[in-house]
């Protein structure tokens, strides 16, 4: 009577370890799933930002042209400056 208990405990052990076996299965695909998405939305926004970085250097640069520009209009105006 005691070995079939025990029989009995280890083999609702057994189906309890199978059912969580296929839930942590389920979750490690979901998981996975929400990696991947994730790499790709982080793939797309390093790629906005180094186009953001590259347009805000191209805008510095023309800012400093037109600066430039504007100190030497300034200076060729002023009398007895060249």
């Amino acid at each position: 009577m005691h070995y079939t208990m025990q029989l009995s405990s280890l083999q609702q052990s057994v189906a309890l370890l199978q059912q969580d076996k296929t839930y942590l299965g389920g979750q490690v695909s979901e998981l996975s799933h929400k990696l991947s998405l994730g790499e790709e939305r982080l793939q797309e926004v390093s790629a906005e930002l180094n186009a953001a970085k590259q347009a805000k250097e191209g805008l510095y640069q023309q800012l400093i042209k037109t600066r430039c520009v504007v100190v030497v209009v300034s200076c060729d105006t002023l009398p007895g400056v060249m």
